[in-house]
């Protein structure tokens, strides 16, 4: 089945809204923050699920995440367009991995609502949400990660869903990632490490507990989970994935 965004491998994407496209100056600061909300295709048979976007006064720490109900996550960063109709932001994002595009409007004059449209060779679709007040979950939390790279992570999760992480492999240095979580108990964000960007997306079954999948531009792929008290790897965790689908899959 053909996936919204491909996720690293294929950060989210992103986040139905990804990286790169035409930009004009970057946005006001009436529009940062953190956004979340679902994502939908125009056939029953594609991608859906959450998306989270981080919006900053600087464009290079901005991204639109996903976390797929199918097979792989994916990601891009934010483009500001331009205001339409008054005070409604546009934004765009073409996905890391992929070739999907994202076109975002978000309406100040109603809450800081998101709207938009995604697309990519395949598939379409819509998305909706709006601007993020309050975590659900937050604070400091690690684990371990394995698959076709292994080794410890860490991250913490301010108040208004936040979230700044680092892998740290067995082998090589270590990697910071950032991005946010979703009301609804989910998670995505994107990082870069030695060899290009990678995307880690998971769903929290506690407020101490989460678990789902990371992939990477060059195609490796695994899982990660909080650790548990034998200090190992919980294998049941995992978290959906092509937002937009997969960056994984290419």
């Amino acid at each position: 089945m053909a996936r919204f965004l491909r996720m690293v491998g294929g950060l989210l994407a992103v986040a139905a809204l990804l990286l790169g496209g035409p930009s004009s100056a970057w946005c006001s600061p009436m529009y940062d923050g953190i956004y979340a909300g679902t994502y939908v295709g125009d056939d029953s048979s594609y991608d859906q699920g959450y998306w989270v976007a981080v919006i900053t006064a600087d464009p290079s720490t901005s991204f639109f995440l996903t976390w797929s109900m199918f097979a792989y996550n994916d990601g891009g960063h934010l483009s500001y367009m331009g205001e339409t109709a008054g005070k409604t932001g546009h934004f765009y994002s073409l996905s890391v991995m992929n070739v999907s595009t994202i076109d975002a409007y978000i309406d100040s004059y109603n809450g800081f609502t998101v709207t938009g449209t995604w697309v990519n060779d395949s598939e379409s679709g819509e998305f909706s949400g709006g601007q993020v007040d309050a975590c659900t979950y937050s604070g400091a939390l690690e684990g371990t990660f394995g698959g076709d790279d292994e080794g410890e992570w860490s991250m913490t999760i301010g108040t208004d869903c936040h979230i700044d992480g680092t892998m740290f492999p067995d082998v090589g240095g270590s990697y910071s990632f950032t991005g946010a979580c979703h009301p609804d108990g989910y998670m995505a964000a994107m990082g870069s490490d030695a060899s290009g960007t990678f995307i880690v997306a998971g769903q929290f079954s506690s407020a101490t507990y989460v678990s789902g999948s990371w992939a990477a531009e060059t195609g490796e792929s695994g899982a990660f989970a909080t650790r548990t008290s034998g200090g190992g790897l919980d294998e049941e965790g995992g978290g959906g994935g092509c937002f937009i689908l997969g960056l994984i899959d290419g």
